[in-house]
């Protein structure tokens, strides 16, 4: 069921208000008999004035290994600035994109496998029972786009 979070907190800087965009998230788990499962976790988001997301689109208890991820911008009036850049943070801050969401593409959608690093004792890194957090910046003011992430 989708999850609309929308500004958490307006926040004031230099007496003009901060607003930290806004975010749609939905999570979908999916499985067939005799195949892997998957989850499939959408942020629909929009940008602030100063072309930012931040501290919206949280979402809680993922579990998996992120595998893939897909960066779709909008069109028409709402097309994000060239080189907007994309992270998706865990509860620790950690970037679970590894970097491949920087500078963006405006006008093309971005499909990108993601490399995980593997842990001392060879294993793949997963992510167990933590939140992600969505960040958008320079995307420019009141842009919009939907990033798109699989775990297994």
């Amino acid at each position: 069921m989708p999850r609309t979070l929308s500004d958490l907190g307006n926040r004031t800087k230099k007496g003009r208000l901060i607003m930290a965009g806004s975010c749609t998230t939905t999570k979908k788990v999916w499985h067939e008999v005799g195949k892997p499962w998957f989850i499939v976790v959408e942020f629909s988001w929009k940008s602030d004035t100063d072309g930012n997301v931040s501290g919206v689109g949280s979402i809680s208890n993922i579990s998996g290994r992120v595998e893939q991820v897909e960066f779709i911008p909008a069109s028409g009036d709402v097309t994000p600035s060239a080189d907007y850049d994309v992270q998706i943070l865990d509860e620790w801050g950690r970037d679970v994109l590894f970097g491949c969401g920087a500078n963006l593409s405006a006008s093309a959608a971005a499909f990108d496998n993601i490399m995980v690093p593997y842990s001392n004792d060879g294993e793949k890194v997963n992510l167990i029972n933590t939140s992600l957090n969505l960040v958008v910046a320079n995307a420019g003011d009141s842009k919009e786009g939907t990033v798109i992430l699989l775990l297994r």
